[in-house]
């Protein structure tokens, strides 16, 4: 199983939606192959994305107070999402994209924001402005289908712009994404973290995550996380 990173996106995805973006095709998920492309100008109708899911948007407000739109991401997204990634440090895109890189390209910003919203889901965090809506931060999952008996896993990928750190918004992006997740029946959340990238591994742990490493990845944390088909139901204190 190949998953994707949190506070990342993993080699793996980040490599195809790379190659997939400057040799002008899109990345598509299937039961079989969950990271794969094919020539854009030969995809057919009944591929095409499902609608638009606004029902999922919710208003949330970050620790400084800062109301914000927590939306499913959309195609016109991509202008934001580059602008976006010039708020990350050098350190945060290593981090996060397991090397340099000095800017997000069009076409891998194209492919980013064009999702099937019946295969995965991202969450974009906006504040609008007079002029434009800005990106702070955005949470990713693929969901998996482990076979007829097997349930379902989510592999998932989270980005805080770097001046929005210690905002709480890593934490709503997550709780989001998870409760999305439950509704989708799914049974297990997963991902990887570098094992310098101590800010993050501090996060999932208070977030519940069990963490484990491998010899086959030396210096990457893999974390799991079991989650309920149905919220846990509030307590009164």
């Amino acid at each position: 199983m190949r998953v994707l990173s949190l506070g990342h996106l993993s080699m793996t995805y980040f490599r195809n939606a790379l190659r997939a973006g400057k040799l002008g095709r899109s990345i598509y998920w299937s039961s079989s192959d969950p990271i794969a492309t094919r020539d854009a100008a030969k995809e057919s109708p009944k591929a095409r994305p499902a609608r638009y899911p606004k029902e999922l948007a919710r208003i949330i407000r970050t620790n400084a107070g800062d109301v914000l739109v927590l939306r499913p991401i959309r195609a016109n997204d991509q202008g934001a999402l580059r602008e976006a990634f010039t708020h990350l440090t050098p350190e945060d895109v290593r981090m996060r994209f397991f090397g340099p890189m000095k800017e997000l390209k069009q076409p891998l910003a194209a492919q980013l924001a064009q999702v099937d919203y019946d295969r995965e889901m991202a969450f974009v965090a906006v504040r609008k402005t007079l002029f434009k809506q800005e990106i702070w931060g955005v949470v990713r999952a693929i969901i998996n289908q482990n076979g007829d008996a097997g349930g379902r896993n989510a592999e998932f990928a989270i980005v805080v712009r770097s001046d929005k750190k210690g905002s709480g918004l890593g934490h709503e992006l997550m709780a989001r994404i998870e409760e999305y997740c439950r509704s989708r029946q799914v049974s297990e959340i997963t991902g990887q973290i570098l094992a310098e990238n101590r800010p993050m591994l501090h996060l999932v742990k208070d977030l519940g995550y069990q963490t484990a490493t491998t010899s086959d990845e030396p210096g990457i944390v893999l974390v799991r996380k079991c989650i309920d088909s149905k919220p846990p139901e509030a307590t009164n204190f």
